[in-house]
C-alpha cells in the first residue's frame, strides 16, 4: 500500500455523526427507557448495537446514534386507532335472558335491603318511644310511691300541703 496523499485526504470526507457511539445508559436516556428495556429490545432484534468488546463472557455494547434514530422513526405511530383483530362477540338470546335475570335479582335484593333498613329505622324509633314512655311511667310511679309513703306517715288527707307539692314536683331534666 502506498502512502496517503495529503491532497486526497482533504477531499475525503467522513461523516462521523453516523458513527457516534452511545453507552447503554446514554442510549436508554435518549429513548426514555431503562437499560434493561434497551437490552431486551436489542436481544429481540428491535434495535441494532455494536459489540466493541473483546471479552469472551459478555459483549460490550454501544449504540450508534443513527440506529437509535432509525428505531425511533420505525416505532413512530400516527394517531390512528388500531382496531382489535378479534372477531366480534355474538350475544345470544339466552345470554340476554340470563343478564335480565341477574339484573332483576339484583334489583329485588336492593329493594329488600331498602325495606330492611326502613324496618330497622322504624324499630329504632319504636324502641326510643317505648323507653321514653317507660321513663315517664317510672317518674309517675315514684311520685305515687312518695305520696303513699307520706300518707302512711301522716294519714290519708292529713299530709301537709307543702309536703305534697314537693312530691308532685317534676324533677329537672
Amino acid at each position: 500500500m502506498g502512502r496517503l496523499n495529503p491532497e486526497s485526504a482533504l477531499t475525503m470526507t467522513v461523516d462521523f455523526a453516523q458513527y457516534q457511539m452511545l453507552r447503554p445508559a446514554d442510549a436508554a436516556k435518549v429513548l426514555a427507557i431503562t437499560v434493561t428495556q434497551l437490552h431486551s429490545l436489542a436481544a429481540h432484534g428491535e434495535i441494532r448495537y455494536v459489540n466493541v468488546g473483546t471479552g469472551v463472557k459478555r459483549e460490550t455494547r454501544r449504540y450508534r446514534a443513527h440506529d437509535i434514530q432509525t428505531f425511533v422513526e420505525e416505532r413512530t405511530r400516527t394517531g390512528t386507532v388500531k382496531w382489535s383483530t378479534r372477531p366480534p362477540i355474538e350475544i345470544t338470546k339466552s345470554d340476554l335472558f340470563a343478564a335480565a335475570k341477574v339484573i332483576a335479582r339484583d334489583r329485588k335484593r336492593r329493594e329488600r335491603e331498602k325495606e330492611w333498613a326502613a324496618l330497622q329505622t322504624k324499630r329504632q324509633k319504636q324502641r326510643q318511644e317505648t323507653e321514653a314512655w317507660l321513663k315517664q311511667c317510672e317518674e309517675e310511679a315514684m311520685i305515687i310511691r312518695e305520696r303513699l309513703a307520706l300518707e302512711s306517715i301522716y294519714g290519708k288527707g292529713n299530709v301537709p300541703p307543702h309536703m305534697l307539692s314537693l312530691s308532685t314536683a317534676k324533677p329537672d331534666r
